[in-house]
C-alpha cells in the first residue's frame, strides 16, 4: 500500500459510501487545514523566496526529483529503478546539460527541500518538473505534495510532470486530482490507465504513455542475454495475486506448460513468496528473453480495470511474443496480431499457444516485428506521450513530434 492510500484511507468512513464523492471532500477539507498549519510554520515560512519567475520563452530545462536515487543500489544503468529510467532517457533524447537531477535526504522535512527545491527551479531556469505523485521523494511515510504545489504556484511559473503508477486505485486518483485543481499546470504522467477527464472534466492528461527505458540500458540487457538460447515455451513472470494464482491453474489444466517466474531461482506459489528475494532487473529480463511467449494478465492489483503492464514493452525489447487478455492498452502503441496476441479465455489462450507451436516462423515474426516497435517506444512511448498531453493542453512542449 502506497503512502498516499495510506494518508486519504484515513478519510473512508460510512458517510462517504453513502454519499458518493462525500470521503473525498472529507479529505480535502482535511489536507487544507494540514497544508495551513504547515504553510504558518515559522521554519517553512523562512525557506521560501519571494520571487515569481516564468520561464515561458526559456530554452528547455527538465528538473527530475527521483522517487528513490540517487543514493541508492538501483541508481544504475539496468538497475530496476524507473526514475533512473526517467532521468537518463530525458539525458538521452534532450541532451544531458538540459536536464538537472535534484535530491531529497531521506530524512529532510518538507520545510526545508520545498523551498530548495522552488529556489533550484528557478535558478536552473526549469522549463518542466518531474516527479512521483504517490508519496514524498525517497520518504516512504512522508506527502506533501500537496502542499509543494501550493507554495510553488505563485513563486514559479513551469510545467509540472506527475508520474503515476496506480491511477487503478481510487484513492491515489483523488490525491492526483487535488494536485490538478492546485495548479493548472499540472499534467498527470500515467503509465496505466486512460486519465483524461478524471481529474478535471474535459481536461487532457499525458496517458497512457508506456514507462521510459533508456538506450543504455536497452544496451545493457542486450549484452547480458546475448548468449542464451529461448528454451521455454510459455512463461509467465510477475506477482502472483490471488486471482493470478488462480487463473494459471486453470492455464494449467487446459494444457500449456506454463513456467512461473522462470528467473527466479526458487519456487514461488503465492503473492509473498512472489515477491521477497528478488532477482536483478538483468535476470528479470533474461527470464522474458528465454520465454519464446509470455502471458501477459493485465488486471490491476486493486481489481478495478485493466492496466498497461510495463511487462509488455520489456518482453517485445528482447523479441519475446506477448499473449495478453488486454483491450484498448497495448494496441494504443502495438498492432494486434502483427507485433502481440490478444487471448480472451483460457480456451482460447490454449489454442493460440499451441497454434504458434506449431509455427515457429510465425513466433519469430512477431517477435521481430515486437522488437522494432518497443525500440521505437522505449523513450518516446513516454517523453512523446507527454508531449502529446502537453500540446493538448496547450502548454510548453518538450519535443517536436511533428518534425
Amino acid at each position: 500500500m502506497s503512502l498516499v492510500q495510506r494518508v486519504v484511507g484515513q478519510a473512508r468512513a460510512v458517510p462517504g459510501r453513502l454519499f458518493p464523492g462525500l470521503d473525498e471532500w472529507l479529505w480535502n477539507r482535511q489536507r487544507d487545514r494540514w497544508c495551513r498549519a504547515q504553510s504558518r510554520n515559522a521554519d517553512y515560512v523562512a525557506s521560501l523566496n519571494q520571487r515569481s519567475v516564468d520561464p515561458l520563452g526559456l530554452p528547455l530545462r527538465i528538473v527530475i526529483v527521483p522517487m528513490d536515487g540517487p543514493d541508492v543500489p538501483t541508481w544504475q544503468a539496468a538497475g530496476g529503478n524507473h526514475f533512473y529510467e526517467i532521468w537518463q532517457s530525458a539525458r538521452e533524447l534532450f541532451g544531458s546539460e538540459n536536464v538537472e537531477l535534484f535530491s531529497v535526504g531521506s530524512h529532510e522535512p518538507a520545510s526545508e527541500w520545498h523551498g530548495r527545491l522552488i529556489a533550484f527551479l528557478q535558478e536552473v531556469g526549469a522549463t518542466h518538473l518531474v516527479f512521483q505523485v504517490e508519496r514524498d521523494p525517497n520518504q516512504p511515510d512522508a506527502y506533501s505534495w500537496d502542499l509543494f504545489l501550493t507554495s510553488v504556484t505563485p513563486r514559479w511559473h513551469g510545467v509540472l510532470l506527475g508520474v503515476i503508477y496506480d491511477s487503478a486505485f481510487e484513492w491515489i486518483t483523488i490525491a492526483a486530482r487535488r494536485l490538478a485543481k492546485t495548479n493548472y499546470h499540472f499534467v498527470l504522467v500515467d503509465i496505466c490507465q486512460p486519465m483524461n477527464g478524471r481529474l478535471i472534466p474535459g481536461r487532457e492528461e499525458a496517458s497512457i504513455v508506456t514507462m521510459a527505458i533508456s538506450n543504455q540500458t536497452v544496451a545493457a540487457v542486450d549484452t547480458y542475454v546475448q548468449e542464451m538460447p529461448k528454451d521455454l515455451s510459455v512463461s509467465f513472470i510477475g506477482a502472483l495475486y490471488p486471482d493470478r494464482v488462480e487463473m494459471l491453474q486453470a492455464i494449467r489444466g487446459a494444457g500449456v506448460d506454463v513456467s512461473v517466474n522462470p528467473h527466479r531461482p526458487d519456487i514461488t506459489r503465492d503473492f509473498v513468496e512472489s515477491r521477497v528475494n528478488q532477482p536483478t532487473y538483468l535476470d528479470y529480463m533474461a527470464g522474458l528473453h528465454r520465454s519464446r511467449m509470455t502471458i501477459n494478465l493485465s488486471t490491476s492489483s486493486s481489481g478495478n480495470g485493466q492496466q498497461l503492464k510495463t511487462r509488455v514493452l520489456e518482453a517485445c525489447l528482447v523479441g519475446t511474443v506477448v499473449l495478453t487478455d488486454d483491450r484498448d492498452r497495448a494496441e494504443r502503441f502495438w498492432t494486434p496480431g502483427r507485433d502481440f496476441v490478444h487471448f480472451d479465455s483460457v480456451e482460447d489462450l490454449a489454442a493460440k499457444v499451441a497454434e504458434l507451436d506449431k509455427n515457429p516462423a510465425r513466433q519469430d515474426t512477431i517477435g521481430r516485428h515486437a522488437r522494432a516497435r518497443a525500440r521505437e517506444l522505449n523513450i518516446m512511448g513516454f517523453w512523446g506521450g507527454i508531449d502529446k498531453g502537453l500540446k493538448a493542453r496547450n502548454l510548453p512542449p518538450l519535443v517536436d513530434l511533428d518534425h
